[in-house]
């Protein structure tokens, strides 16, 4: 997902927070108001980014995008992705809050609307835009 960098993207569900390390981010996207935090953890979503191409365990970094309300397992839920040089990519990008040049991760939702996930130049953030009847 970051210019000139192949990013994995996988799903997996964690037994309990991953212990903190230094090449080991974890982010917890999916906080909703309302909604009273779950200590169970959900099926989430790990991105592993290598460092300039090289996937040595010393240049590796991993997002883990931790989930607690099940919004990776609805029935209708796909992981997708769009890059740059695909032909939709700017109508996608476009709707985002900030500009960017990277490849997107789409999340299509049961009302219809994709949500995304996006990279900022410093951590991977999430943007639901809002449901308009």
């Amino acid at each position: 997902m970051v210019m000139g960098v192949n990013d994995i993207a996988v799903l997996f569900t964690p037994k309990s927070e991953p212990e903190k390390i230094s090449q080991l981010k974890v982010l917890t996207l999916w906080v909703y108001p309302n909604t009273k935090p779950s200590n169970k953890y959900r099926k989430s979503l790990a991105i592993f980014q290598s460092n300039n191409g090289k996937w040595a365990l010393d240049k590796l970094h991993v997002f883990a995008l931790l989930d607690t309300n099940g919004v990776l397992e609805t029935p209708s839920f796909e992981l997708l992705t769009i890059n740059k040089e695909n032909k939709d990519y700017i109508s996608h990008a476009s709707s985002l809050p900030v500009k960017t040049s990277n490849d997107l991760i789409i999340l299509p939702t049961e009302a219809g609307i994709d949500t995304y996930v996006y990279w900022d130049k410093n951590t991977y953030k999430l943007f639901e835009p809002e449901e308009i009847p």
